[in-house]
């Protein structure tokens, strides 16, 4: 059992959880590492960085893959696809890009936010992207056309996390406006907000079954 973790440092640490200690760590960054994410397999990772790069790893080697370089600002947010081809990353650009991880090719923009991207989630089909962004909005995204289908408003600050249900039923986001929000992907709508909180909340999770939420 692996477990990631991503460093103002610049460094990704992987660590064994049964062992209780670090076995690799992954160094290329030139600047403090914002996000980390595990490839559905356990074989790879990606990670998100201040110095405006997204990175693909061998976490078996400690190996840099792929370094991607079209980013302008921080990346913020990165996440694999299911079948854990494609990877997602969503910069203070307001910019979210889909590249294959596989082959050499120019990655894909979608363009619509008007502020940082801090989330990305990317659908268990792999058709649909979600991203939360500073602008306050939810945004649904299709993989293949890069339209927006949807955009979900009802927070009132900075949207720092976004989480699909395994069914892709439901989408819960975290705000800075001390909420958090389940959402109804098919019709659009905001099904309850959870209100309930002291400060702000920073990051949301399904349970796998997506009975439960962890916020």
């Amino acid at each position: 059992h692996l477990l990631l973790s991503g460093s103002a440092d610049t460094t990704i640490k992987v660590w064994d959880i049964d062992k209780r200690k670090e076995i690799k760590t992954l160094t290329g960054h030139e600047d403090g590492v914002l996000s980390v994410a595990f490839s559905p397999n356990g074989q790879f990772a990606l990670s998100g960085s201040r110095d405006k790069t997204a990175k693909l790893w061998d976490i078996h080697t400690g190996r840099e893959l792929y370094s991607f370089t079209g980013h302008n600002r921080e990346v913020w947010s990165v996440a694999f696809s299911p079948d854990g081809r494609i990877a997602a990353s969503g910069d203070g650009e307001g910019i979210i890009y889909l590249w294959d991880v596989s082959i050499d090719k120019e990655p894909f923009p979608f363009k619509g936010h008007s502020s940082a991207v801090n989330s990305v989630a990317l659908s268990n089909d792999g058709r649909l992207i979600v991203s939360g962004s500073s602008d306050t909005t939810i945004k649904l995204w299709d993989v293949v056309t890069g339209y927006v289908l949807h955009t979900f408003e009802g927070h009132k600050a900075r949207v720092n996390s976004v989480a699909l249900s395994s069914d892709n039923r439901w989408i819960i986001s975290a705000s800075d406006d001390k909420t958090m929000k389940l959402w109804d992907l098919a019709h659009g709508y905001e099904v309850y907000s959870f209100d309930n909180f002291t400060g702000v909340v920073k990051s949301v999770a399904f349970s796998p079954n997506s009975q439960y939420i962890l916020g």
